[in-house]
């Protein structure tokens, strides 16, 4: 059995689930299981397996990786984000990992994407949510 675990976070303490808006189930705090709020501006990246939502009024980046994950995927998500006309390198950021079947990345991957690919001020705050077994 697997359950959430929040290594990190930066979400509304008081999210509570709420009724639908639009179809998709969301949280009292406005932000649905994708990321997507009413101000939000959903935008597909190049991969199906990446989704990623950009909330300017509350200044947060959201996005959800699926299936496998490469350091090719990700340069694709940072490319399709930063190309985003509401995308601003202050922005906080939530990464959902929960749907990841596996990584293929290597010890000198991590240091490629943090000196290289990654888009956002080293002064961020972010949220990484992962799968841990219970």
């Amino acid at each position: 059995m697997w359950k959430t675990k929040v290594i990190y976070g930066i979400a509304d303490s008081k999210a509570q689930p709420s009724n639908a808006v639009g179809g998709a189930s969301c949280l009292k705090n406005g932000v649905s299981p994708r990321g997507e709020t009413p101000e939000s501006h959903f935008a597909p990246s190049q991969n199906p397996d990446v989704h990623f939502s950009i909330d300017k009024d509350r200044r947060l980046v959201v996005v959800k990786f699926e299936g496998s994950v490469t350091v090719q995927e990700i340069a694709q998500y940072v490319e399709s984000l930063v190309a985003h006309p509401d995308f601003d390198s202050s922005f906080s950021e939530i990464t959902d990992l929960r749907a990841v079947e596996h990584f293929d990345l290597q010890a000198n991957d991590f240091l490629t994407l943090a000196d290289q690919i990654d888009p956002f001020s080293l002064t961020v705050r972010r949220a990484f949510v992962v799968r841990t077994s219970a």
